[in-house]
């Protein structure tokens, strides 16, 4: 009888589950076509369907599904009520498998509300019941190392993150790899370890590159932005944004959009265009706030606080920064935002509260991640420069300007734009090494279908032996051909690693010369700060232009393809750009006019050459235009009947007749006179409506192109 009874039971359980399976596919269609409102409706009547039937498992399932399609709409409040009736469920059937994935899901919506504790607790359950399915578990070690990240325990987050990526590897689950790794960045970009960290977002890339996920693609975008932001590298910075957000607006992706919006915002205020970065960070923060992401709305309201501060519209920016800090205040944060401290000061300094101004900027100078920002440290250069300014203590002043000024200085920012080309370099190799790979393996199975047909062919010609004697003979040329072929490839691979050794071994020797005249560039500046007499310091300024200009050229041949090259035009405009920056002369009182072709020079041509344009333009702003007289600068290099004329002119006031006297030449007329004879070059100066310096060089050489 009672197997009577579970047969009938069987029969007519399975139309049921048929019901529910049908139920839950067709919202998994909707779901997939982003209608999330119609794949809610099929997720509930799978679950009312279950529930009726007492079918626990289903009943699980068709509830998370439910919170999965909340958590689209952005309803956080039904999706934790969604996935706490899962677990409960879950918890009274007793298993441990459904278990830890429902308290994974609590443990994601706790934590994008912030009640990151409760989130811990339920991770740290899962951790423990040991489920079987090690993907659980590496979620909660991800939910653990997210929250030590926050509050500040690095080295915890970093070892709960490696944890989470380790067990990850070890089962092929490549879902939460790029995750763990943008985590494991953030918390080493926190930390100070900027190029390290770049590391693990390219690392994180290349797992993201055997998924399809444009959500994840889009963060990691964003992250990688952010991070270039805090390195100050804004170009880069601007780039990644505006990657991630073309991503996040082709897919509809909310979150992504957000972040991208207010990186964009960030960046081009620090660009100086506020007037571009306006949209940007009011999109972000209408975004934020329809998705009550409250840390990253807090930021957005400081965002447009700094905005309305750049418009001297202090009373609005006030009410942005106070709603920003009783948001930051309501989350507990165990340490307030540096990128908030920036913006209380800057409003305090704006409205004159000068006791209030000064604690929040001896806040900011003992927060030890300070100086892991060399954005954040350049926005408080710039406070402290002013603050000094105000109380009339200028030796303090200037060294805050000199130090915003050397990290302006491209100069000394190219060790580091250095290492970050690297690193894209190799994530690009790594991408395009897996495509070759991909082909060679294409390849391979073409082959071995080729030589199968081949050795039918060559079965269904045997019939006599002449025939077979002519098939041998084909068979061993082929293989003649083919070991000769070999034995080229091998040849060829053993040149192009030999060109590519030296290439790069011409790369270190730039990069090593470059390296070395930015060391002695900064040893003269340092001890610039130490001299007292006017002469002196202004000949030590001057030696130390000199080795910028030739820096300069080391630091174009190691980045560019032509490692033997330079172009003049690119060169020249650098070089001027440095002097007159030196001497902190504003464009609008010296005007500066070129004239250069697109020429390709040696570097035995290029240096004597831009030491003298230096050494002539530094005369013209010296002597030329005393006072506060405005005037021209024009720089002329252009080849004619086959030698190079250079012409460097001013309109000032001319140059006396003593200056080019032999006996009264200075070191840099006689530096000029000396590089003039390595070039073969004759040389006269005009003196009529200021000074005109000639030089026709026949002794110079275009660069070969490699």
């Amino acid at each position: 009888m009672r197997i009577v009874f579970l047969c009938w039971f069987a029969l007519v359980s399975l139309p049921v589950v048929a019901q529910i399976d049908s139920s839950i596919t067709h919202g998994n269609r909707s779901f997939e076509s982003k209608a999330y409102e119609e794949a809610l409706q099929f997720y509930h009547a799978a679950y009312n369907e279950a529930t009726s039937t007492g079918n626990v498992d289903k009943s699980i399932e068709a509830m998370l599904l439910i919170g999965k399609a909340n958590t689209h709409l952005y309803r956080m409040d039904d999706a934790l009520k969604a996935y706490a009736l899962a677990d409960s469920i879950a918890t009274v059937s007793g298993n441990t498998l459904e278990m830890s994935r429902c308290k994974n899901a609590l443990a994601v919506i706790l934590t994008f509300q912030g009640h990151h504790n409760q989130a811990v607790e339920l991770s740290r359950e899962v951790i423990q019941m040991q489920a079987g399915d090690t993907t659980f578990v590496s979620d909660a070690y991800s939910v653990i190392g997210d929250y030590y990240g926050r509050v500040g325990n690095l080295d915890s987050c970093i070892y709960y993150l490696q944890e989470a990526i380790s067990l990850d590897s070890l089962s092929n689950n490549h879902r939460s790899i790029p995750f763990n790794y943008t985590r494991l960045g953030e918390t080493l970009a926190g930390m100070g370890h900027n190029e390290l960290a770049l590391k693990k977002y390219l690392a994180g890339l290349e797992w993201l590159d055997r998924e399809n996920d444009s959500f994840k693609m889009a963060t990691f975008y964003e992250r990688i932005g952010s991070l270039f932001l805090t390195m100050y590298n804004l170009p880069k910075s601007r780039e990644y944004a505006e990657r991630a957000i073309r991503i996040a607006r082709d897919h509809e992706l909310t979150t992504a959009l957000a972040q991208a919006e207010s990186l964009m915002g960030r960046v081009l205020m620090a660009q100086g265009q506020a007037d571009s970065a306006y949209s940007h960070l009011a999109n972000a923060h209408e975004l934020f706030q329809s998705i009550n992401r409250k840390f990253n709305l807090g930021m957005a309201k400081d965002g447009l606080a700094e905005w309305h501060l750049k418009k001297g519209q202090i009373d609005e920016a006030e009410v942005w920064n106070t709603s920003a800090d009783t948001l930051f205040q309501s989350l507990e944060l165990q340490k307030t935002p540096m990128n908030h401290l920036l913006v209380q000061a800057k409003l305090f300094y704006a409205q004159g509260k000068w006791t209030a101004f000064e604690e929040k900027l001896s806040m900011i100078r003992r927060d030890s991640s300070l100086n892991n920002s060399p954005y954040d440290r350049r926005r408080y250069l710039d406070l402290a420069y002013q603050h000094s300014k105000v109380r009339k203590r200028y030796d303090e002043a200037l060294l805050y300007l000199e130090q915003a000024r050397e990290l302006d200085d491209s100069l000394f920012r190219a060790e580091s734009a250095y290492i970050i080309e690297e690193l894209e370099a190799r994530y690009d190799r790594a991408q395009k090494e897996r495509e070759i790979a991909e082909l060679d393996t294409k390849n391979e199975l073409q082959s071995i279908k080729l030589n199968q047909r081949n050795t039918q062919l060559l079965w269904s010609l045997i019939g006599g032996g002449v025939m077979l004697v002519l098939l041998l003979f084909i068979l061993l040329q082929y293989r003649t051909i083919k070991q000769r072929n070999i034995r080229v490839q091998e040849q060829n691979q053993i040149i192009s690693r030999n060109l590519a050794e030296k290439e790069l071994l011409l790369r270190e020797i730039h990069h090593r010369v470059k390296n070395n005249l930015q060391i002695v560039s900064s040893l003269l500046s340092i001890q610039s700060r130490e001299i007292t007499d006017k002469k002196a310091l202004e000949a030590v300024n001057e030696s130390r232009n000199r080795v910028k200009s030739m820096a300069l050229i080391h630091q174009d041949l190691y980045r560019d393809d032509n490692l033997i090259g330079i172009n003049a035009k690119s060169y020249i405009d650098k070089l001027t750009r440095s002097v007159f920056s030196s001497y902190r002369i504003d464009e609008h009182r010296i005007n500066l006019k070129t004239q250069i072709d697109q020429l390709t020079l040696d570097v035995d041509t290029s240096i004597p050459i831009g030491l003298i344009i230096n050494e002539l333009i530094t005369n013209s702003i010296k002597y030329a235009f005393p006072g506060e007289r405005t005037g021209e600068i024009s720089i002329r290099l252009q080849e004619e009947q086959n030698a190079l004329v250079l012409e460097v002119a001013d309109d000032g006031v001319g140059i006396s007749p003593a200056a080019t006297d032999r006996e009264g030449e200075s070191f840099g007329i006689k530096m000029i006179k000396a590089f003039a004879s390595k070039l073969d070059a004759q040389w006269q100066v005009q003196n009529a409506n200021g000074t005109r310096v000639t030089l026709q060089i026949h002794k110079y050489k275009p660069a070969v192109s490699v």
